[in-house]
């Protein structure tokens, strides 16, 4: 240990200050111990790892490889507890290509199930494996959905398969989320911090006095949070577009569809929600949004969606494989001509420009 402080002190000053543990790399943690109570600041740790075993056997360098990719998601975590700015995104990941052939090896093999131990032991492992499924393998062809199989039910995996197609994204047409509250709420203007102070984990806002407002028929006071359930794309839209990385505090009333929550809205005097535009009704109002107390509110409708004046307007994509062709084409041109977006316009949502309908 003596050596070990010299060198480090010689590498790094200021590492003389620090108090160091040794921690076996398979029990790094915050949640227990010396880590989770002390700074990380004030705190060193020792792993002990041999880079000689990497030289001698392919399988320890998969091993080694994982490890290291385990301890750097540590480190960014702990410089995120204290505050500390690093040179690699929070979402950053490693990522392992290979073949179809190569899921046999015993070297993969031990890549896979280290990866499964490590995520078993509740242990980040940013890793992506990607195999490239052509079917040939090497001297024998690998059996058609044998990758599947294979992966599909590995604990601690999870499987997703592609077809290798680059598609190509058009916009449609816009699906404009309207705020909803009681017809005696006297809102009527939100801001998108406002409703993240609202609906956003960690926002203050449960009373509507905290917003300057007393509501008739609403002793309480209590701002009732109307949602979707987290199985709908509504639902993931608006924590998208309005509560950004954040993530909806608890107690929201999560509704199966659109029409329970504009009901439930003209039914409760404190409620607010959210819905899809064609949901709007005369039992209910709908507040007009800006991005900051210094922009322009904006209210919802067909026209500040298409001019993209809304905040909260999400687009409807079509897909094609590749640039369009033939009937393909045909139909794409149809959906983007006047009579295509008219039906799109009649169905309750936006089109993608100003288009005069019968």
């Amino acid at each position: 240990m003596k050596r070990f402080r010299q060198r480090l002190s010689e590498l790094n000053p200021q590492s003389a200050e620090r108090r160091w543990l040794f921690v076996p790399y398979d029990q790094l943690s915050a949640e227990i111990g010396p880590l989770a109570s002390e700074s990380p600041e004030s705190l060193g740790i020792v792993l002990v790892e041999s880079s000689e075993k990497a030289s001698r056997r392919p399988y320890h360098r998969q091993k080694l490889a994982l490890v290291l990719a385990n301890l750097r998601h540590f480190a960014l975590e702990q410089a995120r507890r204290i505050g500390r700015e690093t040179p690699v995104p929070a979402d950053a990941i490693v990522v392992c290509s290979f073949g179809d052939a190569s899921t046999n090896h015993a070297t993969a093999q031990t890549a896979f199930n280290a990866a499964q131990w490590a995520a078993f032991q509740r242990l980040p492992v940013p890793v992506l494996f990607v195999c490239e499924d052509n079917g040939l393998g090497i001297s024998v062809r690998t059996p058609e959905g044998w990758i599947e199989a294979s992966f599909s039910g590995r604990q601690g995996l999870d499987y997703f398969a592609g077809s290798g197609i680059d598609p190509v994204e058009w916009v449609v047409g816009y699906d404009t989320l309207a705020i909803f509250v009681h017809p005696d709420n006297p809102a009527s203007a939100f801001t998108i911090d406002q409703l993240a102070r609202i609906y956003g984990e960690g926002g203050d806002a449960e009373k509507w006095d905290q917003l300057g407002l007393e509501i008739p028929g609403c002793s309480s006071g209590e701002i009732v949070r109307v949602s979707r359930q987290n199985n709908s794309g509504t639902y993931v839209y608006f924590r998208e577009a309005v509560l950004g990385k954040g993530d909806y505090k608890l107690g929201t009333r999560d509704m199966h569809g659109s029409k329970d929550v504009v009901e439930f809205i003209a039914d409760t005097p404190g409620a607010i929600g959210y819905s899809g535009l064609a949901y709007a009704t005369s039992h209910l109002k709908m507040a007009c949004i800006s991005v900051n107390d210094s922009d322009a509110c904006v209210i919802p409708s067909e026209e500040t969606a298409s001019d993209r004046s809304y905040p909260i307007a999400r687009p409807l994509f079509m897909y094609t494989v590749g640039e369009p062709q033939g009937h393909i084409k045909e139909y794409l041109d149809w959906v983007m001509s006047d009579t295509g977006q008219c039906i799109i316009k009649k169905k309750g949502y936006a089109p993608v420009r100003a288009v005069s309908c019968e």
